[in-house]
């Protein structure tokens, strides 16, 4: 088929996407196009652009935030925010990578699919960046000075958020791994941008950087779900694309030379004064080689990384924990870069076991490429990665929002993205591949003999906060020192003016520039969830039919809320253990095997539900979840039952390793999920559901961890599991979801009620449910962190109120606006947003903030905000549309089952959901004020909480109960 203005290079039908594939040249522009034209309603539109970065200034990620600050046709400050208000997007966002910049917008509305394009497409080609020089200021960096006796200091959004990722240490690992392998390269060079190096991005660089990369000529275009095609492109070339000329863009990722040895680099990264510093290190081994020259190629390398580092039994990850060397083995293999890389990575070691630890990998990797794996092991990891592909299951992220990055790996490579899509080829010539040792050529190909590699030690070092901190104040002081009076009136005039601008509200002219649904584009019936709920023996089954592609969804929820709040931790434990330990028919290498043949995985976790309108009522469950097709239903309850019953904890070095593991990483998400442990650790001082969730997998399951490391408790340990696994696996208050097909439903129940007759009717051990005690801590840990998260919560029932969905679009704004506005804008942090849970639980947080009790004043300072709230009908109604795109959500037949257990469980009905959208689309800004009395009871409450900087919690340590060390 012919597109005026476009040249259609390929045109083809892609079976994994389901639809036709078209890819295209823009005639005028040279912007490409590809465009994925199947039956998904949640379109995607996405416009990435190929921005090298030149040094470690941020640029590209700066630029990244600055475009969607206002724009020729939508010239408000936050467009990105407005859509964000008033938009039924589903999925909105912009991410920087190492060589890439995308755009990526989805929904399932045609009209505001279209507003979206429109205002991304005008803010990345047509930005205000060049008239108003406070966009960098802002988002970027700028000297901040309030008194002439006061202190310089630097702020800005990026400024701030990486000053938060340099906090993490396996970010600052991976960051340093591809300085390592790609020195004076663009991939040498941080895309985020270092926090000492950001403050060096002059206007004039960030103007230049966006005229030469920012061009069609040097896009990519991505289109996918039900689209009019023409339509759409029609209107991108009439719109956008035909007011350029094609030109040469030199934004080419050049391939770098290997090495003719290895890079050996050591770097350093922050840990706490207070930590003690051995056992920290990380030691990295790691390869860099030119893209795989087919897609089985590629879709092999996936699997051997999973082969030899992730599987359970994995032998180099086995080989190396033997060595006893280190807390945790993991890998990575990155194929979104021009050359991917492959790495090796030791956790909590020490760099005297460098060399045991090359010399392991490099005989284990030689010693499997002499034998092989089984091809039972490799069917099983095929099989793994196959189902995962089919199913296409990415959650909450709209399919096209992933597909376009896949289709990068090679398209923004000048190669053919199509390839990446070509899954059956590449599972036939894998399974082909096992019988000529396919998967021994790719280590000996790509590891092995491969010149390219570069050992990386990351060591800790505790002063390095208080020197960095120490330097940017002296660079700060010798920066006054130089400026005169006058300089410095005009330094505070400055600070005072891009408040004041960050203050004042868009002009109403503007605000209705930005496109606008009506109420009459949402539709006033909810869409409800149909379950059924069967009782029988003391159990009940929830029963969920849909459309699933012959995948069977099931799920088994004991109750474990009679266990002491001691035993807690243990439920969490035996989620991470369950599946990866031996049991009495096989090695847990082979269980893994029989799992990914037969099954699309068995997992366990907890899930807390909180009840409907009750705070002090909450459902804890001990959830197996496993999913298979519809022939392999017996062979998959099977393995269940094996797992559930014929576990074996009494390997005490594979116990003793994987709670190492589990510890390791634990520490890494308490890092990089800072905002959310603050909430829920501050949630936990009155709110039941809180305090069991925080129990499971917050700081106080860290600190048990800790215990049964430090006091070598394993053996204690392996016996209390078994006796917490026999207590709560019983039939009494089970709930088992079944989530599929209709026509499969009588044969699944008939294989699961087979498997739970072997759960007794009711634990011996059980004794009725213990009270759960509540402190007031208002804690303030200290880490190694050069910024906070600050959280505040309460409970609104204990107050008088009920939800309603009057406080659904109270959430909307006070996130996206006072929040946004005060806390981000001005405050200079990455993110301020706020909540109301059913349960009565409100929250307010921040995240990778520069601030600490100016947040806390920020967020007294809600209810007078709430209370005076100024909203014309037409900001009211963008309001509701925002707050309805987060109820419509779409959801995958995985997703539909889950949400009718949590409905069910927390006793929302129907009703419920009817009575909140009608309450949610008849808001009224009395309302909204009168909610302005809850928010100030609740902050009367005083609960807080702040996991942070070690310096500044202790300039304000006078503001908390309990001060303390978090040790990670």
């Amino acid at each position: 088929m012919e597109y005026r203005n476009y040249k259609v290079i390929k045109e083809e039908r892609i079976e994994a996407l389901n639809g036709l594939g078209i890819l295209l040249e823009h005639e005028k522009s040279g912007a490409r196009i590809m465009v994925v034209k199947n039956d998904d309603e949640n379109k995607t539109f996405n416009i990435i652009f190929r921005t090298p970065p030149k040094d470690d200034t941020g640029l590209p990620h700066i630029l990244e935030h600055s475009v969607l600050c206002g724009s020729r046709k939508y010239p408000v400050k936050d467009p990105f925010v407005e859509l964000a208000k008033g938009s039924l997007n589903t999925f909105l966002n912009a991410m920087t990578y190492p060589d890439k910049t995308m755009y990526p917008v989805a929904s399932c509305n045609n009209q505001d699919f279209r507003n979206l394009v429109d205002v991304y497409m005008d803010a990345v080609l047509y930005p205000n960046i060049y008239d108003d020089p406070r966009i960098l200021q802002q988002e970027g960096w700028h000297y901040e000075l309030e008194t002439l006796e006061g202190e310089i200091t630097y702020n800005g959004v990026v400024y701030n958020e990486m000053k938060g990722a340099s906090s993490n240490p396996e970010q600052v690992l991976f960051r340093q791994i591809q300085t390592a392998l790609f020195p004076n390269h663009p991939y040498g060079y941080d895309s985020g941008g270092e926090p000492d190096a950001i403050t060096d991005l002059t206007q004039e660089e960030f103007l230049d950087f966006h005229r030469t990369y920012y061009h069609p000529s040097n896009s990519y275009i991505f289109l996918y779900g039900d689209l009019d095609v023409t339509e759409q492109l029609s209107w991108l070339d009439e719109a956008y694309l035909s007011d350029f000329k094609k030109i040469e863009v030199d934004s080419e990722l050049v391939k770098v030379e290997p090495f003719t040895s290895r890079n050996h680099v050591t770097k350093s990264y922050a840990v706490g004064q207070e930590t003690k510093t051995d056992n920290k290190s990380y030691l990295s081994y790691n390869v860099a080689f030119d893209k795989p020259k087919s897609q089985c190629e590629n879709l092999g390398l996936e699997v051997m990384e999973y082969l030899l580092l992730d599987a359970p039994g994995a032998p180099l990850k086995e080989a190396l924990l033997k060595q006893n060397i280190a807390e945790d083995i993991f890998g990575s293999y990155d194929s979104g870069l021009r050359q991917p890389t492959f790495s090796i990575i030791a956790k909590n070691t020490n760099v005297e076991h460098e060399a045991l630890f090359v010399a392991t990998i490099e005989s284990e990797l030689a010693k499997i490429a002499r034998e092989g794996f089984s091809r039972r092991r490799v069917e099983a990891a095929i099989n793994y990665f196959e189902f995962k592909i089919r199913e296409a299951d990415f959650g909450q992220y709209p399919k096209g929002v992933i597909y376009s990055i896949k289709a990068l790996d090679t398209w923004l490579y000048d190669g053919d993205p199509f390839e990446n899509f070509a899954y059956d080829e590449a599972f036939r010539q894998l399974r082909e591949g096992i019988e000529n040792g396919c998967f021994i050529g790719l280590i000996d190909t790509y590891l092995l003999n491969n010149p390219h590699t570069a050992l990386l030690r990351l060591i800790p070092d505790a002063q390095m906060l208080a020197e960095k901190e120490k330097q940017l104040k002296n660079k700060l002081n010798i920066y006054g020192g130089m400026l005169t009076e006058e300089d410095k009136l005009a330094l505070i005039e400055g600070t005072k003016a891009l408040k004041k601008h960050q203050a004042e509200p868009n002009a109403r002219e503007d605000l209705e520039k930005i496109p606008l649904l009506d109420l009459t584009d949402i539709k006033k019936e909810s869409t409800p969830i149909h379950y059924e709920v069967v009782k029988n023996e003391g159990h009940e089954w929830i029963l969920h039919k849909t459309f699933t592609n012959n995948i069977v969804y099931m799920r088994l929820l004991f109750d474990f809320s009679p266990l002491t709040f001691e035993e807690l931790p243990y439920v969490s434990l035996l989620t991470k253990l369950l599946m990866r330990m031996d049991t009495k028919q096989h090695t847990y290498s082979e269980l893994s095997d029989e799992i990914n043949i037969h099954t699309g995985g068995i997992r366990a976790e907890t899930n807390v539900y909180g009840m409907n309108n009750e705070p002090d009522i909450c459902q804890t469950k001990f959830e197996v979840k496993f999913k298979c097709l519809g022939e392999k239903i017996d062979e998959t309850v099977t393995l269940v039952k094996e797992v559930l019953t014929e576990s074996l904890f009494t390997d005490l070095n594979r116990l003793k390793d994987l709670i190492f593991e589990n510890k390791s990483r634990l520490s890494t998400a308490l890092t990089s999920g800072g905002h959310t442990v603050s909430i829920n650790r501050c949630s936990s001082y009155f709110n039941i559901s809180a305090r069991y969730k925080e129990a499971l997998d917050g700081i106080t399951y860290y600190e048990f961890l800790e215990k049964v490391v430090s006091e070598n408790q394993f053996e204690t340990v392996a016996i209390k599991l078994k006796e917490v696994l026999d207590k709560i696996t019983h039939r009494e208050n089970l709930h088992i979801l079944v989530n599929t097909e209709a026509r499969l439903i009588a044969p699944v129940k008939e294989k699961l009620q087979e498997l739970i007759t072997v759960f007794p009717e009711k634990s011996i051990a059980y004794d009725e449910t213990l009270p759960i005690i509540f402190e007031t801590l208002n804690e303030g840990f200290k880490t190694a962190s050069k910024v906070q998260y600050c959280a505040l919560a309460g409970d609104y029932v204990q107050e008088g109120y009920l939800y309603n969905g009057h406080m659904k679009v109270l959430q909307t704004i006070m996130s996206l606006d006072y929040m946004w506005k005060e806390v981000r804008v001005k405050g200079g942090a990455y993110g301020g947003f706020a909540g109301f849970r059913r349960n009565g639980l409100f929250f307010l947080g921040s995240y990778r903030d520069p601030n600490l009790n100016k947040t806390y004043e920020i967020y007294r300072a809600l209810p007078d905000y709430v209370k005076n709230l100024k909203l014309d009908d037409r900001e009211l109604l963008k309001y509701i549309i925002g707050t309805m795109s987060n109820v419509d959500v779409p959801l995958t037949p995985q997703m539909k089952g889950d949400r009718a257990l949590a409905l069910y469980l927390s006793n929302v009905s129907k009703e419920d959901e009817q009575r909140e959208r009608d309450e949610i689309l008849s808001t009224t800004l009395e309302d909204l004020r009168a909610l302005g009395q809850l928010i100030e009871d609740i902050i009367g409450q005083d609960y807080f909480c702040v996991i942070g900087n070690e310096s500044m919690i202790e300039e304000e340590k006078h503001l908390f109960i309990t001060v303390k060390t978090l040790n990670q």
